[in-house]
């Protein structure tokens, strides 16, 4: 009996890191794609304030467009 226990022992450690890497990607995402809206306005912002002009404005939207 002690035999088929151990070998349940390594698959549920697997289970356990898969589990932990799913929500590690989640989480990652999730993140990813609550500050990208948050960088947008903030450059939206220095753009409004004058802080950069038009066309350095464009490029950093593109740049951040290609990001996501």
């Amino acid at each position: 009996m002690n035999g088929m226990h151990s070998g349940m022992a390594g698959w549920s450690q697997l289970v356990v890191l898969f589990d932990l890497a799913v929500f590690t990607a989640v989480l990652g995402a999730l993140v990813a794609v609550l500050s990208g809206g948050k960088v947008s306005r903030i450059l939206a912002e220095r753009y409004a304030r004058g802080e950069i002009d038009e066309d350095e404005y464009h490029r950093r939207r593109a740049i951040l467009r290609r990001g996501r």
